[in-house]
């Protein structure tokens, strides 16, 4: 597993999403998920190869589900 720090935002005013559902898939499976803390971040722990593509959601009751494609170009250390 390898970690990878989200961080969520509301897209207005930049303040933190506090308790925002977070989720991350690849070839349409679902690797992750977790809730973002008071802070609007949190580490979620996946298995990937660098070069390969995710596709990480946030999203929390009355705001747009919001979704970012990522990829590693390396490894954590």
């Amino acid at each position: 597993m390898h970690p990878v720090m989200v961080q969520v935002f509301d897209s207005g005013d930049l303040s933190p999403l506090a308790n925002a559902a977070i989720a991350v898939h690849g070839n349409q499976t679902l690797l992750a998920q977790s809730k973002a803390g008071s802070d609007g971040v949190q580490v979620v722990s996946f298995l990937y190869r660098t070069g390969t593509w995710v596709i990480i959601t946030a999203s929390q009751r009355d705001y747009l589900t919001s979704s970012v494609p990522w990829h590693a170009s390396r490894l954590p250390c």
